[in-house]
């Protein structure tokens, strides 16, 4: 059980720094958008 906590903690914390960083916010923003193709994705599924 403490182990889950622990992980679950430190998820939290990872996420915390990488939502604060404008850096790495634009960095997901350019994979999602660009390679991964999330918008064509979505926009395919939508019709």
């Amino acid at each position: 059980m403490r182990a889950i906590i622990e992980a679950f903690e430190r998820h939290q914390i990872m996420s915390r720094q990488a939502l604060d960083s404008e850096w790495v916010r634009a960095g997901i923003k350019n994979v999602l958008l660009g390679p991964a193709g999330l918008y064509e994705g979505l926009r395919g599924g939508a019709q």
